[in-house]
Formats: structure tokens, sequence, C-alpha cells
């Protein structure tokens, strides 16, 4: 069986089409996306620590999605109404103020989710001793594109630095 020159022409033309580079157009449009899906994260982390540090435990928590995981120091994993409730004990505390540092978001290229992850100064009082403390760690979040076109927090992983390293410059 012989393949003349036009059939293999023919034959070709898809494969080289998904060979080429993408379009400066697609390009620019990926970039766009990411670019977009970043400010969009930036902006919801502002809002939330705003909502945070001004004791509104429901804005916050209004950032997580329904099948969102939280883990925390160690503790079992908790769902969105877990969540919730850990929050307003948090914002309670009159002491309470979070600071975020070195802050990084990394979209996928879908831009459907994106990795948040920065550094933390988290000041409180301690619940058993009435004295004011600060933790230091690392903050990681999962947000999620949700049904609405939202992103929302999917995971929340907050790991705090042993206490030789706990030690904060912050303020």
């Amino acid at each position: 069986m012989t393949i003349n020159r036009l059939t293999f022409v023919l034959l070709a033309l898809p494969l080289a089409a998904c060979a080429s580079d993408p379009s400066p157009e697609t390009s620019a449009q990926a970039d766009a996306d990411v670019a977009a899906v970043t400010a969009e994260i930036e902006a919801t982390v502002d809002e939330m620590m705003a909502a945070f540090n001004g004791g509104d435990a429901a804005t916050v928590a209004s950032h997580f999605a329904a099948d969102t995981r939280v883990m925390f120091h160690g503790l079992p994993d908790m769902d969105a109404a877990q969540n919730e409730a850990a929050l307003r004990q948090q914002v309670a505390d009159p002491a309470v103020d979070l600071q975020v540092s070195n802050e990084e978001i990394d979209v996928a290229e879908a831009g459907d989710m994106a990795l948040y992850t920065a550094k933390y100064a988290y000041r409180f009082t301690n619940p058993a001793s009435g004295e004011p403390m600060v933790e230091n760690g690392n903050w990681a979040m999962v947000f999620k594109r949700q049904s609405d076109g939202s992103m929302k927090v999917y995971r929340d992983i907050v790991a705090d630095l042993p206490p030789a390293e706990n030690v904060s410059t912050a303020r």
C-alpha cells in the first residue's frame, strides 16, 4: 500500500496543528486568567484577614467551601461547621491579631485551583494562663473554583513553628 503525497499532507496537517506553539492571544489569555485569579485570591485573603482581626467569624467562614477540610496543629480535621465554631471562639478574644508575610499564590494552569502560602504571626490570650502570646507558623490554603464561580478555601493547613523558633519580631 502506497500513500501519495496529497494523502500524507492531509493526514499530517492535524498533527502539525497539535504540535504548533500556542498563539500569542492564547498565551496572553492564560496569563490574564492567572493574573485575574491571583488578584481574586489576594482580595479574598485581605477580606478574610480584615474580618478575622475585626471579630467577624461569619465573613471569614463564608470564604470556605462547603466541603472544606481544615487541618490545625495536629487536631482532628475540621469540616465547615466545626471551622466556623473555632473561628467564633478565636475572634472572641480581645487580644486577637493575625498578620501574614511572605505571601505567595500559585494558580493552576486551568485557573480552577490556587495555592496560597504565607508565614503568620498570631497574637492571642493563652486560655490557661490568661497571658498574651504570639504564635508564628506556616499557613497554606488551597482555593478551589465553586459551581457559583467563586474561589473558596477547599483545604486549610496551619502549622505552628517549634517554640525555639516561635519568636516574633513583627510589630
